[in-house]
């Protein structure tokens, strides 16, 4: 597995990863709203955006195909973590957290995940750090881990 930064041309497929391991894996515990909300922010114009931005966003890729995706944005906010359905429970999550971390440049790093991602975070370290929150009819959890 190789992790390095995503190719802007690369934008439309990685708006179509993370909406197959979002409707896999989070879509069921949102509203409508919710799902149409996070499709906004994932669109492939968003992530181009918000590259651009500022945000470094990692890929994870096996035999030249793209299987997972990260970003980490001011050096301390995880703002996106999804790997393809097929490719979940193989490590790749970890690594591109671990790659993602690589480039913190805080003491705190902190993520909202989703309701089913918290397990996840976790695992990786992450602790809750707020209640349950609600933006648009998505639902997060505050997390952090620290240094």
């Amino acid at each position: 597995m190789n992790i390095r930064p995503m190719h802007i041309s690369e934008v439309n497929y990685a708006s179509e990863l993370i909406m197959a391991a979002f409707f896999d894996t989070v879509a069921h515990t949102l509203p409508r709203h919710g799902i149409e909300s996070f499709r906004d922010i994932v669109s492939a114009d968003s992530l181009r955006q918000y590259q651009q931005d500022g945000a470094l966003v990692l890929v994870a890729e096996e035999e030249h195909q793209v299987i997972g995706l990260g970003a980490i944005r001011a050096g301390r906010h995880i703002g996106l973590l999804f790997v393809e359905p097929q490719f979940q429970r193989r490590g790749i999550g970890k690594a591109l957290i671990k790659a993602l971390l690589d480039h913190r440049e805080a003491d705190t790093v902190t993520v909202r995940a989703s309701v089913p991602s918290i397990p996840a975070y976790e695992h990786y370290g992450f602790h809750i750090s707020g209640q349950l929150e609600e933006s648009a009819g998505i639902i997060s959890q505050p997390m952090q881990r620290d240094f």
